[in-house]
């Protein structure tokens, strides 16, 4: 079977101006349009939560928006995963991390490493 690389050509038309078609990259899935908004949002609470001027279970209340935001998916992922006898695989792991800093206070920490991974995830796609 014979695999053609994914590859942008130029064409210079009549004119003189470049056309570029793009063939496989380039173009966002509506996934990711979706995925990038939800970074977004969830960075805009982030940033907006640095100014909240509440402490206590109320902050980690309010952190659990942008988390919820950003991770819902890995979270169900992992679910799916233990469902399925699958315990360590990324979705889990990260589930299991950004909750344990949760629990532990470090709300804002737990928050910003699932939104990094999830900027990540978007990179690799």
């Amino acid at each position: 079977m014979l695999h053609v690389c994914r590859m942008t050509y130029p064409l210079l038309t009549p004119n003189f101006s470049l056309l570029t078609f793009t063939k496989g990259y380039g173009v966002m899935t509506e996934k990711q349009k979706i995925m990038v908004v939800r970074i977004f949002a969830a960075a805009i609470l982030l940033v907006a939560l640095e100014f909240a001027s509440v402490e206590g279970w109320i902050l980690g209340a309010l952190y659990v928006v942008p988390y919820l935001v950003i991770g819902y998916d890995i979270l169900r992922k992992a679910a799916l995963g233990v469902s399925h006898g699958e315990f360590f695989d990324e979705s889990f792991l990260m589930a299991i991390a950004t909750l344990g800093a949760m629990v532990l206070g470090e709300y804002r920490e737990g928050a910003a490493v699932m939104l990094f991974y999830q900027i990540g995830e978007l990179f690799q796609s």
